[in-house]
């Protein structure tokens, strides 16, 4: 019996350690392709149909307004609400006044101008479906089932396993100290 329950322990500490290496190795990556000017955004809507489809994942990069050609994919910060970040194609640009108007393929009009501060970066991969996995870690959720809940299973086992490992020090001193009685 007690080979079982260590097996299961070290299986299950063996579980956390994997889930929190990928954790962090994902956050590590993000983080360096955030230094480089990359973003991972999350499709939202179909306006880009069938370029890339609601939960699908986009790999924006830095570009200059130098470099924005008529027929890219480009994300940018709306007018109407700074939050809120579009993916449309360039249908025109006008260097001289610095806009630039866009369209979603999946649209019957043309957006509004936007300036070309509001760029993001131009659109370089489709990831699909990795969209809907981050839109579940941004929601509550996710981030009690990924987060909250994992950290609390892991305090648990921890202070089960400290309150185990005093009660065997507490006895040996108990029982070796010969009359001695030392608590630890």
């Amino acid at each position: 019996m007690y080979q079982w329950h260590r097996s299961r322990y070290l299986f299950h500490r063996s579980l956390i350690g994997l889930l929190l290496a990928i954790g962090i190795c994902a956050i590590t990556g993000l983080a360096i392709w955030r230094a480089q000017g990359m973003h991972l955004l999350s499709v939202q809507t179909g306006s880009m149909i069938p370029v890339f489809q609601p939960g699908d994942a986009l790999v924006v990069s830095h570009v200059s307004a130098q470099d924005l050609q008529i027929g890219q994919v480009v994300s940018y910060h709306s007018s109407a609400n700074p939050q809120v970040v579009l993916s449309h194609r360039i249908v025109h640009i006008d260097k001289n006044q610095h806009v630039l108007v866009t369209k979603g393929d999946n649209t019957n009009q043309a957006d509004a101008p936007i300036r070309l501060t509001q760029i993001i970066g131009r659109d370089r991969i489709v990831v699909p479906h990795v969209g809907t996995i981050f839109d579940y870690l941004h929601s509550k959720l996710g981030l009690l089932g990924l987060v909250y809940i994992p950290a609390v299973s892991a305090v648990i086992v921890e202070v089960r396993r400290l309150a185990k490992n005093l009660q065997r020090s507490s006895y040996y001193l108990r029982r070796h100290s010969r009359g001695a009685m030392l608590k630890v």
